[in-house]
């Protein structure tokens, strides 16, 4: 048998019925809670087309709005893939981005800039048979707070004293 205050939830929850979860999800403090210690940061996948080889890259983390590089090796030749990923929208799908393609130091595809959206392959050709694949998607990862970060949340006070500011 239930007690009398489990018997009134249970009553209650019967009267409001079932609760969609989208009416949950769709509360913005629930997602602002939850997401308080996260950032959206850009990941970038590279892969190399050559005459007699294609060779990939893993998902790198890189920073919007700052030049990076993916840099790959095959016997003696170095390649190097220059990417920036800029964001034009807050949730980081619709992107701008700016590629180059060097191998061994020669330029084999000068900078080029173009507009895509998140986890679409764009793929950049040359007329000798290279291509350069670019993949980039937005992943949320946690904020890492240090010590300078709690210490200048302390109203900018950084003295020893105890009783300073009092």
């Amino acid at each position: 048998m239930l007690a009398p205050l489990s018997q009134a939830l249970v009553g209650l929850a019967l009267w409001l019925g079932p609760v969609s979860t989208d009416a949950i999800a769709a509360d913005p403090s629930a997602a602002a809670d939850k997401d308080a210690d996260t950032i959206v940061v850009p990941t970038v996948r590279v892969e190399i087309k050559l005459p007699r080889a294609v060779l990939k890259s893993t998902y790198q983390r890189f920073d919007w709005d700052m030049p990076d590089a993916v840099e790959l090796e095959r016997g003696d030749a170095k390649h190097r893939v220059d990417v920036t990923v800029a964001k034009r929208d807050d949730k980081g799908r619709k992107l701008t981005l700016t590629v180059s393609y060097e191998q061994d130091g020669e330029a084999v595809i000068a900078p080029f800039t173009f507009d895509t959206t998140a986890k679409k392959r764009e793929i950049l050709s040359t007329d000798g048979g290279v291509a350069v694949a670019i993949t980039v998607k937005p992943k949320k990862v946690a904020v890492e707070k240090t010590e300078r970060d709690e210490d200048e949340q302390l109203d900018g006070h950084q003295s020893d004293d105890p009783l300073d500011g009092l």
